[in-house]
């Protein structure tokens, strides 16, 4: 006879959607941990998207592409009112202008990814217990 090499059993973890093995004796201790994981994770989302609203907002990147865009879009309304072709062409540049100039802009996660600190001192506790 053999002795088992493991004693680990699966457990489904409802915040990440996957099933990880862990030792019988930490599973309820896991599960706990999912269990606050998943009764936080629309907080944690909601506090990184005011994070990176207030980011879009007063980042000199995204603001100067912005100021940029309104000026532009003025002077077509100031040019062609707001309807026709010539309307259209000048609206759809500045927007067009406006994404090409985002893209140089950087992101918002290394600003707001404090929001997941308590989430990533979670998932590790998971991956210790069920080492």
């Amino acid at each position: 006879q053999t002795a088992p090499t493991t004693n680990k059993v699966p457990v489904f973890l409802t915040y990440g959607k996957y099933t990880i093995y862990c030792p019988s004796q930490n599973v309820d201790a896991v599960k706990s941990i999912d269990a606050t994981m998943t009764s936080k994770s629309q907080e944690w989302a909601k506090n990184y998207n005011t994070c990176a609203d207030n980011f879009y907002k007063t980042n000199s990147c995204y603001v100067a592409c912005h100021d940029t865009e309104t000026s532009q879009l003025n002077s077509c309304y100031a040019q062609y009112g707001y309807s026709g072709d010539g309307y259209t062409t000048c609206t759809n540049s500045a927007y067009d202008g406006y994404g090409t100039c985002i893209k140089g802009c950087p992101s918002p996660s290394q600003t707001c990814d404090y929001v997941y600190w308590e989430q990533k001192n979670l998932s590790s506790q998971i991956s210790n217990l069920c080492k």
